[in-house]
């Protein structure tokens, strides 16, 4: 499986906390494009 050249595997089964809901993705992968997070 291929993402592109802009996507950067982080993690997986990573540990999120955001605006205190913990969230625990599969998959997490950071877009250098976007300068985002994106997970699965």
């Amino acid at each position: 499986m291929t993402f592109g050249t802009d996507f950067t595997f982080v993690s997986n089964q990573y540990h999120l906390e955001v605006h205190g809901v913990e969230f625990f993705p599969d998959l997490l992968f950071f877009n250098r494009d976007l300068n985002a997070l994106l997970w699965n």
